[in-house]
């Protein structure tokens, strides 16, 4: 089995036995959104942006071009820091 540009999480040993690959891999966090949720968004800060390679995928879960950014993003998200934006509350008058 081969693995290179992966992102292990979590773990103390990320692979064992007969394992190939390049040497891309990296540990770190991948700061999702909300993984409980099922929100595997990358959120700012997440070791995952720009970590990645072109592995032939021209958009990303959403339909969001790949890359956006200097890199790829590892995983089936590509950071995009305006999807996190500020929300204002709406604010009505009294007439």
């Amino acid at each position: 089995m081969d693995e290179d540009y992966t992102l292990f999480s979590g773990v103390t040993t990320p692979t064992s036995g007969n394992v190939g690959g390049g040497s891309h891999s990296i540990t770190g966090d991948p700061r999702f959104v909300n993984p409980a949720r099922d929100n595997y968004h990358l959120t700012k800060g997440s070791a995952a942006v720009d970590a990645g390679t072109n592995a032939g995928v021209s958009v990303d879960f959403d339909g969001d071009p790949r890359p956006i950014g200097a890199r790829f993003d590892i995983g089936y998200d590509e950071f995009l820091e305006s999807y996190y934006g500020i929300y204002l509350p709406l604010v009505m008058k009294n007439r």
